[in-house]
């Protein structure tokens, strides 16, 4: 797996999409998916995990997860 993209929500509902490469062709597939799925293959394999910047207008401010960032060492970049 590449990562995991985060990158709209239509009708309340968000949407993700997983990339896995195939190491033999170099070849990327692009797989749809809940985003709850996708977090958590990611999360298991390691995989960055992006969130489009449009849906921050949907988010709770980033400092509500202070105490959670510093246990985990979660870290959170503004780039998708």
């Amino acid at each position: 797996m590449e990562r995991v993209t985060i990158d709209a929500m239509i009708d309340g509902v968000y949407l993700a999409t997983i990339f896995v490469k195939d190491n033999r062709t170099n070849e990327t597939f692009q797989l749809d998916a809940r985003p709850s799925d996708a977090t958590a293959i990611a999360v298991r394999l390691g995989a960055p995990i992006y969130v489009a910047d449009h849906l921050a207008a949907y988010a709770e401010p980033l400092e509500n997860y202070r105490e959670l960032r510093a246990r985990y060492g979660f870290s959170f970049n503004k780039n998708l």
